[in-house]
């Protein structure tokens, strides 16, 4: 398999880890998209969800789930 090593760090499977992985890049690219909108455009109002804050609490929330598998396993 593909970085066991990482993923068994990490507490997870290699499909865990996928999806893990892959929800913070989506929510991390939404919330980019809707920053470079907002750029661009100057009155795009960027929702609660994908301001600065958000991203860094959900960022935050992410470490503490992967610090709380590492824990258990």
């Amino acid at each position: 398999m593909i970085y066991t090593k990482h993923t068994s760090e990490v507490g997870q499977n290699v499909y865990e880890h996928f999806v893990f992985a892959s929800s913070i890049g989506a929510h991390l690219l939404k919330s980019s998209l809707f920053m470079f909108l907002h750029g661009i455009t100057g009155g795009l109002v960027v929702s609660e969800k994908y301001s600065i804050k958000a991203v860094i609490s959900f960022l935050k929330d992410s470490e503490k789930k992967i610090e709380a598998r590492k824990n258990v396993r």
